[in-house]
């Protein structure tokens, strides 16, 4: 209802005719959201039917890694709300990809199927919800029937980071028996999700190489009498160091062998591992060659029967730097002695046989040294999803990229170098080496699934990643509140007293596509852009952030710019017919609250933010703020506080009174009783340009308490006037502060010199005053050297609750002075030193030390012996 009241001269009994009113309807109350970090705010705000309050959405387009955090606040003019975080939150992958690590296997290997597994979600992010992957290893039916092998499955977690684990299964040592195999044979490996949401995937075939066995060895009849030194047959790699196992049979026991070894140029050996509690052993190695005499510790412990070959010792080596590699590096073994107990089966030197990957030949073997080329590729950028705000700000933003090899020998490793990495469209992002990849003010298209591309020349491997980029669609929306900012009649300023003119906000909404049919999302981008605006014509418009302010008469182009480019503009006039101030909206308020539905949330969801603006005073002294606007003839409105002339007054004290930025609860009442007046040209000779009031609520809730208390809870005095050992000595002060105060929950409120404050002292017993002075009130002790107990009571003439304290007031009832040994010694306080004698032999009396005691009024004792007062 709108209720219009036409008054003549002040009197509502207007004279006949007609009058001419002109209603002025301001653009209300708005409020703005501000997000940072991840996350931006919706372009909609919606005001809360039925109170005072505002939604938006917050959140929107992920503009940073998944996992991050972003906070929003809001804002009624100058005044913001409390800010509430939330976070970006991980998806479920979704794409699994995988690099087999061996395609053969050796039984004296890690005998590991070894794949290297990398994860996705739909939008290309590594970053993703906690992802178990697996690899299932199928061995052929030959393995099947011949060593009874049934399939194996191996699982890992990936990376939170970098969507990367390596799974790795054992496969057992009877798969590659010549007792179980008659050949080599492979495994099919496949991999995919613990789950199997995406089914498996085949990675390949894997080689299970034979382990075939000769001589004094071999799994069936094996021979007698020699010794057999067995190399890997797996290849080596260069920096390696291996063990190389003698076996030794001299049909019974072994009780006594020497061998000698030699190595080619690319090999070292380094030691032998001997069982130092079997052996008694003398080793001898330099480099390329070696040998090693040993004796058994315990003959008398062997058996007489016959044994099977014994492992006797090994043989350390490792593979040089300088070792060629893909080929085949020789060793050499001799067998010097081996002999048991009985007899020297090998009593002169004869060549040993060598176990190697092609069979068991005399004297010589090789070992294979492999180069160690990278196998596989993997990259990952550190944020699948990417807003493109440089478009907006002219500032390049750069994503890591980062790449991992597979190496042959098994090992997984960043790289960073001999790669080359291109963009598939750079139009959409570029590449910058293969560090990080970049969106700028170039590229300003969105895709779906822009990739990468990564190759590592030296082997051939590649890897591509995908990105789904979001980019503005250009000119983005530059608004402006008011477009046409006119004269203020009456509004002077500065020594000139120049004319002002209005102002007005701009409004930023950026449309952001991924690519042609994806979904737009519009956004607000106020935060992003605010820095990067300016006026075609700064005698005409100024600009400063979002805030544009008339000058002069004329027309000015308001831009947003970036990196040489106008990415959005609004067209503002100035100048024009003069607007009155027409009046002044306004409301208090004690607090604006902020609060989420939610503190997470993924992609193009959102949270909604809710500003509410509490206004309801109800507790004494409680701050409310105002917000007050000045209402213009056209409609557009503009915020005014104390610093542009806004004057705050109220028409009941008894209810709330003005502080320096707002008003401040007194009473319980409710209405427009605060007074606002805008008087911003006082200074060039104009008063109030407009007024207006605020709605005002105070509902003040009873105290919970009330305390009286003295400081330092120093509630005992003593006397004054009369001669007063107590107060000379200051065991008791004279006087002491009282303080009153009303509690509200936390909040404590001091009612000590209020006047509604009631002090009762009927009760004091003629011990002692309440003197008010100086700003402060003081319980003060009798002149005439009266003691006991009095009591101050407290109560209020506006609330019920009541307190009261008791002060006592001590004197002297006895003092004893006693002599005491001195100097003083353990337990010489409860002596009494009455009869100074003469130590013999040092012509000096013995000394003693007086001890002054006080018994007070109330019952203690005070030993004043050291007091300045004793005397």
């Amino acid at each position: 209802v709108l209720t219009i009241i036409v008054k003549d001269q002040g009197s509502e009994s207007v004279r006949s005719g007609s009058a001419i009113v002109e209603i002025v309807v301001g653009k209300g109350i708005a409020a703005s959201f501000y997000t940072s970090g991840a996350g931006f705010p919706g372009t909609s705000v919606q005001s809360i039917v039925g109170e005072l309050g505002f939604q938006t959405t917050v959140g929107l387009l992920l503009n940073k890694a998944l996992g991050s955090s972003g906070s929003v606040y809001g804002s009624v003019g100058s005044y913001d709300s409390n800010s509430v975080q939330y976070t970006s939150t991980k998806r479920d992958a979704s794409t699994i990809v995988g690099t087999l690590v061996y395609d053969e296997l050796y039984a004296d290997s890690n005998r590991q199927v070894s794949m290297v597994l990398q994860v996705w979600d739909g939008s290309f992010n590594s970053k993703v919800t906690s992802t178990s992957v697996k690899i299932v290893v199928e061995p052929n039916a030959a393995l099947q029937s011949g060593a009874g092998a049934s399939t194996l499955t191996a699982s890992c977690s990936v990376s939170s980071s970098t969507g990367m684990c390596t799974a790795t299964k054992v496969l057992p040592s009877s798969w590659f028996a010549d007792t179980s195999i008659t050949q080599d044979e492979t495994v099919t490996v496949k991999y995919g999700f613990s789950d199997e949401r995406t089914g498996l995937h085949l990675a390949g075939l894997v080689t299970l190489r034979r382990q075939k066995t000769f001589g004094i060895t071999a799994s069936s009849n094996p021979s007698n009498n020699g010794a057999q030194l067995q190399l890997p047959l797996r290849p080596v790699f260069v920096g390696d160091t291996f063990d190389a196992a003698v076996y030794g049979d001299a049909t019974k026991p072994v009780n006594a062998f020497t061998f000698s070894f030699s190595v080619g140029s690319g090999l070292d050996i380094q030691s032998f591992v001997v069982d130092a509690n079997t052996w008694t052993s003398t080793p001898l190695v330099s480099g390329s060659t070696a040998g090693i005499t040993a004796n058994h510790k315990n003959e008398a412990s062997l058996a007489t029967t016959e044994v099977d070959a014994q492992l006797l010792l090994k043989v350390r080596i490792s593979v040089k730097s300088s070792a060629g590699l893909d080929l085949l590096h020789q060793v050499n073994m001799t067998t010097e002695f081996l002999s048991n107990l009985g007899e020297a089966v090998i009593p002169d030197p004869v060549p040993g046989k060598v176990v190697w990957r092609l069979g068991e030949t005399s004297e010589s073997g090789n070992v294979f040294v492999s180069s160690n080329p990278v196998i596989g590729i993997m990259s990952y950028v550190s944020q699948g999803e990417i807003v493109n705000t440089a478009v907006l700000t002219g500032s390049d933003e750069t994503y890591g990229l980062a790449t991992v090899a597979v190496y042959k020998k098994g090992t997984v490793s960043g790289l960073s170098s001999g790669l080359a990495c291109s963009s598939g469209d750079t139009s959409v992002v570029d590449v910058n080496g293969c560090s990080s990849v970049v969106v700028s003010t170039s590229t300003t298209g969105g895709s779906d699934a822009v990739a990468v591309s990564v190759v590592h020349a030296a082997s051939g491997s590649t890897a591509s990643v995908s990105m789904r980029v979001w980019a503005p669609e250009l000119p983005i929306t530059l608004s402006a509140g008011d477009t046409s900012l006119e004269p203020v009649h009456g509004w002077l300023s500065g020594s000139g007293c120049d004319q002002q003119f209005q102002r007005t906000t701009l409004r930023a909404v950026a449309k952001f596509q991924a690519g042609a049919s994806s979904s737009a999302v519009s956004v607000l981008v106020d935060g992003i852009v605010g820095g990067n605006t300016a006026s075609s014509d700064s005698a005409v418009a100024s600009v400063n952030g979002m805030v544009v302010t008339g000058l002069s008469a004329g027309m000015s182009n308001v831009s947003v710019n970036a990196g040489g480019n106008v990415v959005g503009r609004v067209e503002i006039s100035v100048g024009g017919n003069a607007v009155n101030a027409s009046g002044i909206q306004a409301f208090s308020f004690t607090s604006l609250s902020l609060a989420l539905d939610g503190t997470s949330y993924g992609g193009t969801g959102a949270p909604v933010a809710t500003l509410s603006v509490l206004s309801e005073l109800d507790v004494e002294e409680e701050h409310a703020d105002v917000y007050s606007a000045v209402v213009f003839s056209d409609g557009t409105t503009m915020e005014i506080t104390n610093g542009n002339g806004r004057v705050l007054n109220v028409s009941d004290l008894g209810v709330v009174r003005t502080d320096s930025t707002g008003v401040q609860a007194f009473g319980s009442g409710s209405g427009d009783l605060i007074e606002i007046a805008w008087s911003p040209s006082t200074s060039c000779g104009n008063g109030v340009l407009a007024t207006g009031t605020a709605f005002v609520n105070v509902s003040l809730v009873p105290p919970d308490s009330a305390t009286a208390s003295v400081a330092a809870s120093n509630n005992k005095l003593t006397y004054t006037n009369l001669p007063n050992p107590v107060a000379t000595t200051s065991i008791r002060p004279t006087s002491t502060k009282l303080t009153v105060s009303l509690a509200y929950g936390s909040v404590i409120l001091d009612r000590t010199l209020d006047s509604r404050t009631r002090y009762d002292l009927s009760g004091n017993n003629s011990l002692f005053d309440l003197v008010i002075s100086n700003g402060a009130a003081n319980v003060v002790a009798n002149g005439e050297g009266r003691t006991g107990t009095g009591m101050i009571r407290v109560s209020f003439t506006h609330v019920s609750v009541t307190a009261e304290i008791s002060i006592t007031i001590v004197g002297v009832a006895s003092m004893t002075l006693t002599s005491r040994p001195f100097p003083s010694y353990s337990g010489s306080t409860s002596h009494v030193a009455d009869e100074l004698n003469l130590i013999d032999g040092s012509g000096k009396y013995q000394e003693a030390e007086l001890e002054l005691k006080m018994l007070l009024s109330d019952g203690t004792v005070k030993d004043e012996s050291a007091s300045a007062s004793t005397m």
